[in-house]
């Protein structure tokens, strides 16, 4: 069984979906989101695909925190050195997963 805050937080969005980037816990204790910092500097994109709009660009070392992770469906992309399919929703948009690790 999904808590609240999961299910309530899971948004479809064409062949994506976006979900929490932290478990759901069995209680319906709000969790501490994770902070992500942004390996080498990489396009943010206005969707989680690379054929959406840049809106900007995140500088290496860049920190924001998030609660949510768009789990792709489509084909696998090639970024910063990796093969991968998620992206994390930072500061105005979204960036490749294996651009970026989480902090604490």
């Amino acid at each position: 069984m999904m808590s609240r805050i999961a299910a309530a937080t899971i948004l479809a969005v064409g062949s994506t979906y976006l979900i929490p980037a932290t478990t759901a816990a069995a209680s319906d204790q709000q969790q501490s989101c994770p902070t992500v910092v942004v390996r080498q500097t990489v396009a943010v994109h206005y969707d989680p695909n690379f054929t959406s709009r840049v809106v900007r660009t995140a500088p290496a070392g860049e920190h924001d925190t998030t609660c949510l992770t768009a789990i792709g469906r489509g084909d696998p992309y090639r970024a910063c050195g990796h093969i991968g399919y998620d992206w994390y929703l930072i500061k105005n948009g979204f960036i490749p997963d294996v651009c970026a690790s989480k902090g604490a």
